[in-house]
């Protein structure tokens, strides 16, 4: 799901200040969050504080692993060449076991930046744990706020692997919207009102969270599970959280459904 720059207005990377973008303009009104799942972080080898790239055959690589837990799976990161483009890296990432042996599918990250983070927890509730990694842009304006993110997810011995886009990730994004009910992801993206006349007549962009259910099947979306949900919460100057009136519901169900109709 990558329709984030094809949708990124100008104007709002203009006009509108990236620190607003979205805590301010959230899902949920202060003091009404749901309760975040605890994750920890993995660790990747340094030196003198720096991250450490393995370098063999013009591949780079490394390795995020769970603290004390030294039988756990590990997140093996590597670069290659992106096709068209010698002098441009891509990334690929899959899970190994304490062995080296691949326990996932590859996924692939286009961004060029070598800023990752790897957050672990028991997502889907089997009692293993379950991974996201954070690739960020490394980019400027509001576009520095834009993550690939990579979850894998246990499936019996192996990991299902899925990447998705979402704008400043943390952990206030991985929620429990119910006690002991099951874990989900906020993803957030911008979207603005495309060929929709909105309420005032004038051209708005909007933040827009949906939900994805982590389960033993690895991750759906579940924007169904609950009614604040896909959320679209306007784009301005000042804070805001609640569901906006510039767009009708028959407005926004077309918006999502060209969103979701653009390739990657």
């Amino acid at each position: 799901m990558r329709r984030f720059l094809h949708l990124l207005p100008i104007a709002v990377l203009s006009a509108l200040p990236a620190a607003a973008a979205p805590l301010g303009h959230g899902p949920f009104e202060p003091g009404h969050e749901p309760g975040q799942v605890r994750l920890r972080d993995c660790q990747q080898p340094t030196r003198q504080g720096k991250p450490v790239f393995e370098e063999a055959g013009g591949v780079r690589s490394t390795s995020f692993t769970l603290p004390g837990s030294p039988g756990a799976p590990a997140v093996r990161v590597r670069s290659h060449k992106a096709a068209g483009a010698a002098d441009k890296a891509e990334w690929d990432v899959f899970m190994v076991d304490a062995a080296g042996a691949r326990l996932s599918g590859v996924e692939t990250s286009g961004m060029p930046s070598e800023f990752f983070s790897v957050l672990s927890a028991d997502l889907n509730g089997d009692g293993k744990p379950d991974y996201i990694l954070q690739h960020e842009s490394g980019g400027c304006g509001l576009a520095a706020a834009i993550s690939t993110l990579v979850f894998f997810v246990s499936e019996g011995d192996r990991y299902a692997g899925r990447t998705m886009d979402t704008f400043s990730f943390g952990p206030e994004d991985i929620v429990r919207l119910k006690k002991d009910g099951p874990c989900y992801f906020i993803q957030s993206d911008l979207r603005d009102n495309g060929r929709e006349k909105t309420k005032d007549g004038r051209d708005h962009s909007f933040w827009v969270y949906e939900l994805h259910r982590f389960d033993r099947n690895g991750m759906a979306k579940a924007n169904a599970d609950d009614a604040r949900f896909p959320k679209w919460v306007w784009y301005t100057r000042k804070d805001g959280h609640r569901e906006t009136d510039q767009l009708t519901a028959a407005q926004k169900k077309r918006l999502m459904a060209a969103g979701d109709d653009l390739p990657g």
